[in-house]
């Protein structure tokens, strides 16, 4: 495992639609995605976006948390290994704000399944074009 320390996040994008009706049946599904950006000095910006929705009909019901986190890479390990590290150390919050939103909503606690990115392919990019 990379050694490398959170520096801080943030949540940069949250929303929150809950249009479901006390009759209706549903079944929820999620979706996770993670990517990870390397500058020159160590440093690692991370953005995590984390969705759980009504599989028959997202328009329903849908949550969606996009985290941004800050990191810095105390070692030279490598980029696959420091995405991996990375990916642990944010995961557990944006499970948290997950909970708490819909905690606060006051709808039932939705915990967001863990995902274990080790059994995970880890695609790297250099410098990808933006569209």
């Amino acid at each position: 495992m990379a050694d490398v320390k959170l520096l801080g996040y943030s949540v940069s994008e949250m929303s929150f639609v809950n249009n479901i009706q006390k009759t209706e049946t549903f079944e929820l599904t999620n979706r996770c995605a993670y990517n990870l950006g390397f500058a020159q000095n160590r440093l690692c910006r991370g953005e995590m976006t984390a969705e759980v929705f009504n599989k028959n009909n997202p328009k329903s019901f849908c949550l969606k948390v996009k985290l941004v986190g800050n990191f810095v890479r105390e070692d030279d390990a490598p980029q696959d290994d420091v995405h991996r590290t990375t990916y642990k150390l944010l995961f557990p919050h944006i499970k948290a704000i997950i909970t708490s939103l819909t905690v606060a909503a006051n709808v039932p606690p939705i915990f967001f399944p863990d995902i274990n990115i080790d059994g995970q392919s880890v695609y790297m990019m250099e410098n990808p074009k933006k569209i």
